[in-house]
């Protein structure tokens, strides 16, 4: 019997389906890997404040548990960024960080980082997201603000 960790969430936003790219991202590049059958995936809940440097994606070790901002469930984000956001939390599950001689931990480390660049719209990405998620934040921040 498979049991939700979040009732009150669906992977199924109103413009993107994160169950789908991540499927689809599982078969492109981990080629069905059973490592990820443990994963689950999910909207997060809606920030109270969203701020820089929110975090849009998130990989919850302990619960084997991607989180996703609702941020993104809009039709301006590119399937693509998502997917490139899933792709990197999907990273977090099999790459083990290091940790340094004085206790810090690394999470991207280069070999992280190596791995990351693979995706193929990982350029395209990253430079969607400088170009537009302040553009976004703000969007929202005002939305916000008027309710």
């Amino acid at each position: 019997m498979e049991v939700s960790l979040h009732l009150t969430r669906s992977k199924y936003g109103k413009f993107h389906d994160l169950g789908d790219y991540y499927e689809d991202l599982k078969e492109y590049y981990f080629y069905d890997d059973p490592k990820f059958n443990c994963v689950s995936i999910d909207w997060s809940r809606w920030p109270k404040n969203v701020t820089p440097g929110i975090s849009i994606g998130r990989y919850h070790p302990d619960k084997a548990l991607i989180t996703i901002s609702p941020i993104l469930d809009t039709k301006k984000v590119p399937k693509y960024f998502i997917s490139h956001v899933i792709y990197h939390e999907m990273l977090h599950h099999i790459l083990p960080w290091e940790e340094t001689e004085n206790g810090y931990s690394i999470l991207h480390t280069p070999a992280f980082r190596e791995a990351e660049s693979r995706y193929k719209h990982h350029a395209k990405a990253l430079k969607w997201e400088e170009n537009n998620m302040d553009k976004l934040i703000r969007s929202y921040s005002r939305k916000q603000r008027s309710t």
